[in-house]
């Protein structure tokens, strides 16, 4: 039977994969995705309002071939060497993304550099992966006595960020071979029993872990230093510094990285465009300046704890 002809949108958001992941989210055109499709900007605009709506689409319908992908691992796993049944869940979601290099690029990293909308059924998304992973863990740990002591969301994390590193080289294509490794890592989390801590029970535990760390007030809670007999100029440029890295997160969870601007920053930090410029040289800049620095501080909060 001959496949049915792609419809205009289908076209469009298919176009959308190839092109997002080529040129990425900014450089990403409708001009190009139109190219790409090969229709007329007004079919564009008959079935999307704009690019961000065209990417949601497309994010969708890739999101929904791996979901559908994964479900089917229930149906067709194994005997029982795989104690926990998550190497063929594995194994499916390696082979996805080595056999749609464009569409493992688009969720694993433009979806974190598109709008609002795009970012938000992202987060969705993953949410989703987290509790079906929950729930098959604990299905196999009920049906084969062996149990893995880890939480999903870290082992979603874990595995997310390994695919998602190699995806950004290039390395599509030859994913497979990190099956073994993540397999083996997962394993070494294997404990005897029927009964497994979920998302519930692991944030239940969260108590019994250490005190609660209180957060660190924001700079952008107070008012800006300004240069005084008391405040020196080294002093006043460590606070704007600060006051420039807290306002960046801000203003980028809340528009997304590319609508962010270099006066969105500077208004929200309460400072001046010139001491901006003191201070880094790009809204890249201080974007990568932003990032770590909120990981040297995990770090450290985490080592506090331990």
């Amino acid at each position: 039977m001959r496949r049915a002809k792609p419809s205009h949108e289908e076209r469009l958001i298919d176009a959308a994969i190839v092109v997002i992941a080529r040129y990425g989210y900014r450089q990403g055109s409708i001009a190009r995705i139109v190219a790409q499709a090969g229709v007329s900007r007004a079919t564009f605009y008959q079935h999307f309002e704009d690019k961000e709506a065209c990417f949601l689409a497309a994010y969708r319908a890739v999101t929904e071939r791996i979901q559908q992908d994964v479900r089917k691992v229930g149906s067709e796993e194994r005997g029982g060497a795989d104690p926990t049944g998550l190497r063929d869940v594995l194994a499916r979601l390696l082979a996805n993304a080595d056999r749609e290099p464009a569409a493992a690029r688009v969720v694993l990293l433009e979806a974190l550099a598109a709008g609002p909308a795009v970012r938000a059924e992202h987060e969705g998304f993953l949410g989703k992966l987290e509790g079906a992973i929950d729930s098959y863990l604990d299905e196999r740990a009920a049906e084969r006595g062996m149990r893995l002591e880890i939480p999903a969301r870290s082992l979603l994390g874990g595995v997310v960020n390994v695919v998602a590193s190699r995806v950004f080289r290039g390395e599509t294509g030859r994913l497979g071979g990190l099956l073994d490794d993540l397999d083996a890592w997962l394993c070494a989390y294997l404990a005897p029993g029927r009964e497994r801590r979920n998302r519930f029970t692991w944030a239940a535990l969260n108590p019994n872990l250490g005190p609660p760390v209180a957060p660190e007030p924001s700079p952008l809670d107070r008012p800006p230093l300004r240069r005084s007999a008391t405040n020196s100029a080294a002093v006043v440029a460590s606070d704007q510094r600060q006051r420039l890295l807290a306002a960046i997160a801000v203003v980028v969870s809340r528009k997304g990285y590319e609508e962010t601007t270099v006066a969105d920053v500077v208004a929200t930090a309460g400072v001046a465009r010139e001491a901006f410029y003191e201070q880094f040289r790009s809204k890249e800049d201080v974007f990568l300046a932003a990032q770590a620095h909120a990981f040297q501080t995990s770090l450290s909060m985490a080592a506090e704890q331990f």
